[in-house]
């Protein structure tokens, strides 16, 4: 098993499950933990905690794959099956008395039906919540040709509807960029740095953004006014020199905290303005709106007496998910997103969420059940909804893309699914060039970067270090 092709070119899946294994045979299951694999099987040190780095949950959820790939593809029947069941690390071994049940990654990939093309959309989709808050500005399928107006340009809730009680997301506030220099430069590039951060969080579907201040409160607030959550504000200056100092700041409005602050100091940008706004940009929206991002960040450490609207919380859980791997996050955030889709059938954003995992169910069956609808079936209705609510959602059409390339690779239509791959990966070439280099721009768990870049190498995507 472990001279396949499957685990000859991953020598640390290969470790874990030679671990895992020995240990059972000798009588030590006991021993089976998370700690002990990371030091004893991957190399990490004493001082590891288990806690704060989720590698040994990350690579069982890529050894449980590896486990279905390999004997999708074994050459003859095998009398011995070898599985890691979800939740536990100790090994199971059971005679192949009857077939399989592994999932339709599986299938899929004995039955030769354009592995590729599926590997590469489900790394793409199963890369977490990191990588498709981030796609909402990489993967810009509607750029406004103007800047968008003041006002909310970011809502899951029809307007009529938005009352404080119903306030969803957190509000971001994007205020004018104070010009701190007298230069003629200075007041035009502060309202273009102003404006293309305005938009840039704005394609972000976890927030609502305005550029105008929102009301902080008060009983003669009209209906239907949100309410501010945080402030982002800078002051700017520009220099004879052709550099910038800017000084940007998130605040948070319910005490007048300060969540973030970043400094540019004496930047050059005469030379190639458009690039160093860009570069700017691209850096403070991600920073502050993925949802690993500081705003998020600093919700979850609320107490959970203050919390916003369930039905963001259930975003946060399908999230947490993503970042985990944990079979038990799959299921919570699962339960609680259908159940907001079902009290809110207008929460685009809960759709778009909830499609990744009914697609991770549709590969590995994390939570299916038996009276569930086929699970790609309900991924696709789940998308479909969530761009018919909200057509601008770059996260809901990579959504829905995905859920074609898997449904075009079932039925065996590998140019279908040939064509749709080229779409996703033509909208930033980078993820056929150098995935690793795009996920680290996302996700900052070096582990994570590295089980998606080796998914990505082995669908023919970038190349394993």
């Amino acid at each position: 098993m472990l001279a396949s092709d499957v685990f000859r070119g991953s020598p640390q899946l290969a470790a874990f499950l030679r671990y895992v294994i020995e240990a059972t045979l000798r009588g030590e299951a006991d021993r089976i933990k998370g700690y002990t694999i990371a030091v004893e099987a991957l190399g990490r040190d004493s001082a590891f905690d288990p806690q704060t780095d989720p590698i040994v949950r990350v690579e069982a959820a890529r050894l449980r794959r590896a486990i279905s790939r390999y004997y999708a593809s074994a050459a003859g029947p095998e009398t011995l099956l070898i599985e890691l069941p979800r939740g536990s690390y100790v090994p199971v071994f059971r005679r192949a008395t009857a077939p399989s049940r592994f999932g339709h990654r599986a299938r899929l990939s004995a039955a030769g039906i354009g592995w590729s093309h599926v590997a590469i959309g489900a790394a793409l989709v199963l890369s977490g919540a990191a990588i498709y808050a981030a796609l909402d500005f990489r993967f810009d399928f509607n750029t406004p040709s103007q800047p968008t107006p003041a006002g909310i340009v970011t809502s899951s809730i029809p307007a009529q509807e938005t009352g404080r009680r119903q306030q969803v997301l957190p509000v971001v506030v994007v205020e004018p960029f104070e010009p701190v220099t007298a230069r003629a430069t200075t007041a035009p590039l502060a309202r273009a740095l102003h404006d293309r951060l305005r938009d840039a969080l704005a394609r972000f579907d976890e927030i609502q953004v305005t550029a105008e201040r929102a009301k902080t409160g008060g009983d003669r607030d009209p209906p239907g006014t949100l309410q501010a959550s945080y402030r982002v504000g800078g002051r700017l200056g520009t220099y004879d020199d052709g550099t910038l100092t800017l000084r940007v700041r998130l605040t948070d409005a319910a005490d007048g905290s300060v969540a973030y602050t970043r400094s540019f100091d004496r930047v050059v940008w005469a030379a190639d303005p458009s690039a160093t706004e860009d570069a700017i940009v691209r850096e403070l929206s991600a920073v502050l709106a993925q949802p690993y991002g500081i705003i998020h960040a600093n919700e979850r450490s609320k107490p959970a007496s203050g919390a916003r609207d369930a039905r963001y919380r259930c975003l946060m859980q399908a999230y947490d998910y993503w970042r985990d791997y944990d079979p038990a996050l799959h299921t919570r955030a699962r339960d609680c997103l259908e159940r907001a889709i079902e009290v809110d059938p207008t929460f685009a954003i809960g759709f778009a969420a909830l499609a990744p995992l009914m697609v991770e169910d549709y590969l590995d069956g994390v939570t299916v059940r038996p009276q569930d609808s086929p699970p790609l079936q309900s991924a696709l209705q789940d998308v479909r909804r969530a761009v018919e609510l909200k057509p601008a959602s770059a996260r809901a059409h990579q959504a829905l893309l995905v859920a074609r390339v898997l449904a075009a690779a079932g039925r065996n239509d590998k140019e279908q699914s040939g064509r749709l791959i080229d779409r996703l990966t033509a909208l930033q070439p980078g993820w056929r060039s150098d995935p690793r280099q795009e996920l680290r721009k996302l996700i900052p768990t070096e582990s994570i970067v590295e089980r998606l870049a080796a998914d990505l190498a082995r669908a023919g995507l970038g190349a394993v270090n």
